[in-house]
């Protein structure tokens, strides 16, 4: 995966229809170790309700029929909403982040105006003692 850093302090994923998922997820969590990227897609259920489905593995060309090619801001004073809606605004894809809370993977919906760094730091401190 290709990795842009225009300036000190500021990351960037670049995403490119080329990728897998799995790479896009691996470069975030380079960044973040305590943080994992999860994207999902609706997926209509009985009676029309619709389910969020994990999108594992894909590349990111299958789950689009336009080229797509960019960068996503990662960089640690983003807050988890505004790098998740920009993952939706861009390229359509649905982002949920996820903090290590102890040794189980939890959401970030209740937290979502934390920094990344906030939000990696307090995984960090809480599952410090099971690592």
């Amino acid at each position: 995966m290709k990795i842009s850093i225009p300036n000190a302090g500021e990351l960037r994923l670049y995403v490119d229809n080329k990728y897998s998922v799995e790479n896009i997820q691996k470069q975030f969590n380079a960044y973040y170790p305590f943080l994992k990227l999860e994207f999902f897609t609706n997926q209509r259920t009985t009676k029309n309700f619709f389910k969020a489905a994990p999108i594992a593995c894909a590349v990111v060309n299958e789950l689009f029929s336009k080229n797509m090619e960019g960068t996503i801001n990662v960089e640690k004073l983003r807050t988890v909403a505004e790098v998740e809606n920009e993952f939706k605004n861009e390229f359509g894809l649905s982002a949920q982040i996820f903090r290590l809370s102890g040794n189980v993977w939890i959401e970030t919906t209740l937290t979502d105006d934390w920094t990344l760094e906030k939000q990696n730091k307090e995984g960090e401190q809480i599952s410090s003692h099971f690592l």
